[in-house]
């Protein structure tokens, strides 16, 4: 394939997958640890992407995370286990190390911040653009500093220590050491009250000065 599109959290709605194998011909990997994600396995497959039941983590590991059915209130969660691997490991097992990712898409739930700490290490990835939803709330806590347009502060989560301003402002600045960009953001108002976490999208600089020299 030209090019390769890697999801992580699918949460079993790929429109987005979709309408890239619609549109291009790159190989497409799918990526959710998570029981509610089963489903992707046989769809993926009538579009030609691939889905694979692990997540990207700091390291090879077996991390508690919660889940609920698709279509279900979030009362119903549960603590379930989550397969985690290394993004260095994940391009490995899908047979691409060393080549280009065009398109890294990620929604895990708070992991983003030790996964990417340990990819960009050394900045040794190539990646064109990154679709990220940052969470600056645990997914199974109270926010400390609740908004105070919401109606339902009271069921805020809370932000844990590895959440911390310190910890997001090196979140950023390894995206900019790396040489990413931020060219589009916006809050995730379906899913996380407007707040709870934000969709940013960066772009690797090379690749944009590349694109302007044509």
């Amino acid at each position: 394939s030209s090019c390769n599109v890697l999801s992580f959290g699918s949460a079993a709605e790929d429109d987005f997958e979709q309408e890239i194998a619609n549109r291009t011909k790159c190989k497409i990997d799918i990526f959710d640890p998570s029981p509610r994600a089963a489903p992707m396995v046989e769809k993926a497959a009538t579009y030609g992407a691939s889905f694979h039941a692990v997540g990207l983590g700091a390291g090879s590991e077996s991390s508690a995370g919660m889940w609920s059915r698709v279509g279900q209130p979030r009362n119903t969660q549960r603590d379930v286990k989550f397969k985690l691997e290394t993004l260095g490991d994940i391009v490995k097992m899908i047979g691409i190390s060393g080549h280009r990712i065009d398109v890294l898409k990620v929604d895990i739930e708070g992991h983003e911040y030790a996964a990417f700490e340990s990819a960009f290490e050394n900045c040794d990835f190539d990646i064109g653009e990154i679709l990220i939803e940052i969470h600056w709330c645990d997914m199974r806590h109270t926010c400390r500093d609740q908004n105070p347009l919401s109606s339902r502060d009271k069921n805020r989560r809370l932000v844990p220590p590895s959440h911390s301003v310190d910890v997001i402002e090196k979140f950023f600045n390894l995206f900019r050491k790396c040489g990413y960009l931020v060219f589009h953001k916006e809050p995730n108002l379906q899913g996380c009250d407007g707040w709870r976490c934000l969709e940013y999208a960066f772009v690797n600089r090379t690749s944009l000065e590349a694109l302007y020299a044509k």
